[in-house]
């Protein structure tokens, strides 16, 4: 009888381990959830300018629902200089290419997975002002994201997070 009652007694606990072992690991096998997917957002409210929302603190801008340029939009992305090519034009990118737009930058947000890396601007050639963050000509068939005018500070464009995304992809060229 005693036998019974450790077995009836034993089994939910053993039940209840293994149940709180497999609630807590992580089993899927896809690289791109290890260190999430590389993307550039725009901010929802389209009245802010690159200069403007680079004085604000980066989780606190709202960002649109979709990317502008998601990982499937991606070719390829050479770290050494900070060129992404895309593999189809992107029609927003076009429309943004063929406007006049700010002068004082369009804000985006490089994203990989949840986590915000850093923000930077799409610039058109006609600015007089030079960013002091990372910048980009508006062009609908790929971006070169140039460093900015900085006064030596880290260059956020080579955040190992980017890269971990970018090679798990697969279109990163070292």
């Amino acid at each position: 009888m005693l036998l019974i009652k450790k077995r009836i007694i034993t089994i939910p606990i053993f039940i209840a381990t293994i149940c709180i072992i497999f609630s807590n690991c992580n089993l899927s096998d896809s690289k791109s959830d290890e260190s999430g997917e590389f993307a550039i957002f725009l901010l929802a409210d389209s009245t802010i300018s690159a200069v403007h929302a680079v004085t604000q603190l980066i989780d606190t801008l709202i960002l649109e629902d979709q990317p502008l340029i998601a990982i499937e939009d991606v070719e390829q992305y050479k770290w050494s200089d900070h060129t992404l090519t895309l593999n189809t034009e992107n029609d927003r990118l076009k429309a943004m290419e063929s406007s006049t737009g700010k002068s004082l930058g369009i804000p985006f947000v490089i994203t990989v997975g949840e986590e915000r890396i850093y923000l930077g601007g799409f610039w058109y050639w006609y600015s007089s002002y030079m960013p002091s963050f990372p910048y980009t000509s508006v062009s609908s068939k790929g971006l070169y994201i140039e460093k900015g005018v900085s006064d030596g500070t880290k260059d956020v464009r080579n955040d190992d997070r980017i890269y971990q995304s970018l090679k798990a992809a697969g279109v990163l060229i070292e």
